[in-house]
């Protein structure tokens, strides 16, 4: 399992703000990484019965890499932020306000790269929200997130080899689950899946990929030992 969040935010009043307003970003609720500080993107829309609250990273001004990692991780969160606006407008309901919440964590941060998990929930009507993770790890020498072919021989492909394994530390709620294959691979193949750290890598899968709605979000677990036959050639990883 990931260790604790290095950094989160609560969500807006519901009272504060107004329509497209932003707001100044505030201190983290618990330490980052040296070098790396807290931005937040949090908008209210009376008008649509919309609010976004969304955290992101920002590496400290002139740090290596700073410019690229600032841009890529800025405008990856405008996007979300103005995404869930345009869904909450078009869903146009009368009932509960629509939301976007989004936190951030670093578990990872040596001199080229920096990982970091995106979590959070959206709500745009029904039962419940959706929630979500993504990862992402940054090569701050190339200016660019790291895609799976950068990491292994066979890029997204290593998802059909490592399969096999991955059913297997699932379980047996994944064995009984209908298209739990399906989903496992489609995970394996997308590197947003991945979280890449010191001792590994967790590979997180989305509800109902495999199993229902109530087991959350599964997690498996591959050491570097494991993942060593199908690394690439010159791979930035394991982390040096």
């Amino acid at each position: 399992m990931l260790a604790p969040a290095l950094a989160t935010v609560a969500a807006l009043a519901l009272g504060a703000g107004s329509p497209g307003e932003d707001l100044p970003p505030r201190p983290a609720a618990r330490p980052l990484p040296p070098g790396l500080v807290e931005q937040r993107i949090v908008r209210r829309d009376p008008r649509i019965r919309a609010r976004v609250d969304v955290a992101y990273p920002a590496l400290a001004p002139g740090a290596p890499g700073a410019a690229a990692f600032d841009a890529w991780f800025a405008g990856s969160a405008e996007r979300r932020a103005g995404d869930a606006l345009a869904a909450a407008e078009r869903a146009a309901s009368p009932g509960p306000e629509s939301t976007l919440t989004q936190t951030f964590e670093v578990p990872l941060r040596t001199a080229r790269l920096v990982t970091v998990v995106r979590r959070g929930s959206s709500y745009t009507g029904g039962a419940h929200g959706m929630p979500f993770q993504e990862s992402v790890t940054f090569d701050l020498e190339r200016g660019r997130p790291l895609g799976l072919e950068d990491v292994f021989a066979k890029g997204p492909g290593v998802a059909d080899l490592l399969l096999p394994s991955a059913m297997v530390k699932l379980g047996a709620t994944a064995h009984r689950w209908k298209g739990a294959r399906e989903g496992a691979l489609g995970a394996l193949a997308r590197a947003s899946s991945w979280t890449f750290l010191a001792d590994g890598a967790v590979v997180t899968f989305p509800p109902y990929s495999v199993g229902p709605y109530s087991d959350g979000q599964p997690e498996v677990h591959f050491t570097w030992q494991e993942l060593a036959p199908h690394l690439r050639a010159g791979s930035p990883l394991p982390p040096r």
